[in-house]
């Protein structure tokens, strides 16, 4: 299966966010594993289909870190 669509963010390293699973109003959950998300045009789902995004994120610790720049974060 292929990877999802995803983006990482520039600010860090450690942000991204994937779009994971995808399934349209009245269309049964694909049992072959067909990826469909790069064919959605929209994150937002219609009602009755669905969206799975995942965000990953630094630990809290990490933010806690002098050394943390908050500004690329908050930029993007």
């Amino acid at each position: 299966m292929a990877n999802p669509r995803s983006h990482g963010y520039r600010g860090s390293l450690e942000v991204s966010l994937s779009f994971a699973r995808a399934t349209e109003p009245g269309e049964p959950i694909s049992r072959s594993g067909d990826d469909i998300t790069a064919k959605v045009d929209f994150v937002v789902p219609a009602p009755g289909g669905s969206r799975l995004l995942i965000l990953t994120i630094p630990r809290d610790a990490h933010m806690r870190l002098p050394s943390f720049d908050a500004a690329p974060y908050v930029s993007e």
